[in-house]
Formats: C-alpha cells, sequence, structure tokens
C-alpha cells in the first residue's frame, strides 16, 4: 500500500472507536491519507509485515521522521 510520508508519534494515544489506532510514543507510522486536518489515516510499523494495523490518528501526535521532537531541540548561544 502506497503512503505519503513516513511519521513518529509525539505521545501516547490511545484508541477511542474501532476506526482509530493506538500509538506509543516514537512509534513509526507510514501515513496513508491526510484529507482530514486532525485526522490521518495511518498503518503503524510493525515487525511482520503480514500483521497490518490501521486506523486513524490525531494529526498533532506526529511530526515527520526527519523532524526532531521539540524537546529534542536545544538553543545555541
Amino acid at each position: 500500500m502506497p503512503f505519503l510520508n513516513v511519521l513518529v508519534a509525539l505521545y501516547d494515544y490511545e484508541a477511542n472507536t474501532e476506526d482509530e489506532l493506538t500509538i506509543k510514543k516514537n512509534g513509526i507510522l507510514y501515513i496513508l491519507e491526510n484529507n482530514d486536518p486532525n485526522w490521518w489515516k495511518a498503518q503503524l510499523k510493525t515487525a511482520d509485515p503480514n500483521h497490518s494495523h490501521v486506523g486513524l490518528v490525531p494529526s498533532n501526535y506526529v511530526t515527520p521522521v526527519s523532524n526532531p521532537a521539540p524537546s529534542a531541540v536545544s538553543s545555541q548561544s
């Protein structure tokens, strides 16, 4: 299944409905759809490629893999 982007979870999120996906902080996700600005359809990266977990995740709980988490950025003087 083609994906739009690879993101990392910034926080844990527990699914509240069947169409949502439970994610853990630092989990890797493949974004499949991002039509809604608040909820993105994602596939959780797993060790077993035959067992995929797909669902909606809150868009503000994820960030592109190439971007460091806000707490990881240090200011330089």
